[in-house]
């Protein structure tokens, strides 16, 4: 049986000129949660660098 996955794809963290200044790892790891998604995908224009930092909040 397959099992269903709540997702957000596309979320943009501060380094991308489109996100929030709020939009810190902490905070979106705290709000998927909250949402109750199981995945996430950052998509960060031109920086991949939140990647990382977005992994070690799990």
């Amino acid at each position: 049986m397959l099992k269903k996955l709540k997702m957000d794809l596309h979320i943009h963290t501060c380094l991308s000129p489109c996100g929030e200044r709020e939009m810190v790892p902490s905070k979106i790891i705290s709000q998927a949660k909250k949402m109750g998604l199981d995945v996430i995908g950052i998509c960060d224009h031109n920086s991949a660098e939140n990647v990382v930092a977005v992994k070690k909040q799990r």
